[in-house]
């Protein structure tokens, strides 16, 4: 017999099997607390029902059984769904001082399961196929169960505490060491638009992101998992830098990602197929102007996509909208003129840079800012359209705008 065993079969060394399922949609309740004294059991509360008909002496007898085990060494050993609402919202003055053993994730980690494994797989793992842990708690599949995790873990040489923080010290953990950037420079990423790039030491591209929460997604990457995806560890394997580069909108940074993803080439990257014209959603004449935010001050990003199958991105002045500029540009995509002089701030995105306008614009068009520029208008009440659409917008809160328009 190992040294947990002995401790768990000592009198006085009390365990406390709570499996609780929380079900607030239906109002319903199920919930199983044995409390175990040297391995032997000694009390049993069960609450099974819509919570307006549950015994509140019930839930009474399960707090003073809580009670009992709410200092250390005794644990207490919970399962099932949403038992952390049932701690937080029907075991609050004794929640802090409990030792709480997630069973069925513990399980999993110690026979090195995959997170998602079921019940059936958990169960033949430690050798009791012939239960099933069922879903509901008041199974007494769960007792056999945390009987075989104490033994497989006494095997192992494991103390209760080392057993209880097992699933999070299991957890894969980045090597900041080998990064040329620390952990605190996450911190610095701000919570905005924009396109990541990664690169190995040899200053070669691993990997091309976008997100519309660049400190949310690139930090996403570091945090501690089980079991981490094939992509993220190949990743975390080679990654030696990583910088980024703030947009506007989440459609600024579509269409950055694409074209440095064409240009770079990353080796993790799955390359996208963006066909020209394969969009759904189309105007049926002319083009569309979308008006978004600026990353620049006191800017706004017009994006025109239609009749000549590419999209251009104008950065302009809130307050002092170029007629002549619009005015050209207008003539350039409705009335089919061969050239255009450009602009000092207007990126060509292409033909595949339209075909991602035309799905985010299809995605997400009743929250944006646009208007259809028809050819059958004439163009100085084209731009006054424009002038208008773009005032509209720079009186808009664009923080509020963007998180409307991403969808």
């Amino acid at each position: 017999m190992t040294d947990l065993e002995k401790q768990a079969l000592t009198d006085g060394f009390r365990v406390l099997l709570l499996g609780c399922v929380v079900d607030a949609g239906q109002d319903a309740i199920v919930v199983r607390a044995q409390l175990f004294d040297g391995g032997r059991p000694r009390e049993d509360v069960n609450l099974d029902g819509p919570f307006w008909e549950v015994d509140p002496g019930a839930f009474r007898d399960v707090s003073e059984l809580a009670a009992r085990v709410a200092s250390p060494p005794h644990v207490t050993v919970v399962y099932g769904r949403n038992w952390r609402r049932f701690l937080d919202d029907h075991l609050a003055d004794v929640r802090d001082d409990l030792l709480v053993l997630d069973l069925p994730r513990t399980a999993r980690v110690l026979a090195d399961l995959a997170p998602g494994a079921t019940d059936s797989d958990i169960a033949g793992a430690y050798n009791i196929a012939h239960i099933v842990v069922a879903d509901s708690p008041l199974s007494p599949s769960y007792e056999d169960l945390l009987w075989a995790v104490i033994e497989a873990a006494g095997k192992r040489g494991l103390s209760w505490q080392e057993l209880i923080s097992l699933p999070d010290d299991a957890r894969s953990q980045p090597r900041f060491e080998d990064y040329e950037f620390g952990e605190a420079a996450l911190g610095g990423i701000p919570s905005a638009p924009g396109v990541y790039i990664m690169r190995d030491a040899n200053l070669d591209v691993l990997y091309v992101g976008k997100s519309a929460d660049l400190a949310s997604r690139v930090g996403s990457y570091f945090r501690r998992i089980a079991r981490l995806p094939a992509k993220l560890e190949c990743i975390r394997d080679r990654i030696s830098s990583l910088e980024y580069e703030l947009c506007g909108s989440e459609l600024e940074a579509l269409l950055l990602e694409n074209r440095f993803i064409d240009e770079l080439a990353p080796v993790v990257n799955v390359q996208r197929s963006i066909v020209p014209g394969s969009s759904r959603y189309r105007p049926k004449a002319g083009a569309i102007m979308v008006v978004l935010p600026s990353v620049a001050r006191r800017r706004i990003e017009l994006f025109f996509f239609g009749s000549r199958e590419r999209a251009l991105q104008l950065r302009i002045v809130t307050n002092r909208p170029p007629t002549a500029v619009l005015e050209r540009l207008v003539l350039y995509l409705c009335e089919e003129r061969k050239g255009y002089r450009g602009h000092p701030h207007l990126t060509d995105w292409g033909a595949e840079g339209a075909e991602i306008c035309y799905r985010y614009w299809s995605r997400c068009r009743d929250a944006l800012d646009w208007i259809e520029l028809g050819l059958d208008r004439p163009v100085a009440e084209t731009v006054a359209l424009l002038k208008q659409a773009i005032g509209t917008a720079a009186r808009t809160d664009a923080a509020a705008e963007f998180r409307l328009s991403a969808g």
